[in-house]
């Protein structure tokens, strides 16, 4: 998405929450799926062009600094909570 290339994803929680409506969809586990998936943005210049401007405003929400950030946080905060609480 950094670099305005469409993106196919797996159709999984973790991923529709992170690509939103910048991706399109796909089951990991069936090949037609993902083959109907890739054929569609191939096949559709329009529609490759939608998703990768959707993709560059969903990627600008990320940073891997406030991931990092996010993480050490977490760490930190764990390492502060006392055995039995």
């Amino acid at each position: 998405m950094h670099f305005a290339c469409p993106v196919v994803a797996s159709d999984i929680p973790s991923m529709r929450e992170r690509c939103g409506d910048a991706a399109a969809y796909c089951d990991p586990y069936d090949h037609d799926s993902i083959h109907r998936a890739v054929t569609s943005v191939l096949d559709d210049p329009d529609y490759a062009r939608t998703l990768a401007g959707r993709g560059l405003a969903q990627a600008s929400r990320y940073s891997w600094r406030e991931q990092a950030r996010t993480i050490l946080a977490a760490i930190f905060d764990l390492q502060t909570v006392q055995p039995g609480q």
